[in-house]
């Protein structure tokens, strides 16, 4: 690969790792909310599952990759309750806030 390419890669993936923070923050008001009976924090869940997936898979991070796209497809799915607490739980456990 060339130089710029990897440096273009480079920031992506830096501007990737910072962005955790707000999506981990993001998922977890979502859920809060959704668990207070806001089903319209769902549409927020699944949204930002899905960017997170995608971006994910461009830095090969597999695990993080693979369990935002389960959340997403749970919820696009109309799985169970239940099934989409437990996938957002696993993407918010391998997604955590670089602070932590």
């Amino acid at each position: 690969m060339s130089d710029a390419f990897d440096a273009v890669m480079a920031d992506l993936q830096a501007e990737f790792q910072a962005a955790s923070d707000e999506h981990h923050a993001a998922l977890r008001a979502a859920q809060t909310a959704w668990n207070r009976g806001d089903t319209a924090a769902l549409t927020e869940i699944r949204l930002r599952a899905h960017r997170i997936a995608g971006v994910a898979g461009l830095f090969q991070a597999g695990a993080i990759s693979d369990a935002a796209e389960a959340v997403e497809r749970a919820i696009l799915d109309h799985r169970a309750e239940g099934d989409v607490a437990v996938f957002l739980d696993t993407l918010l456990e391998i997604l955590p806030p670089l602070a932590a």
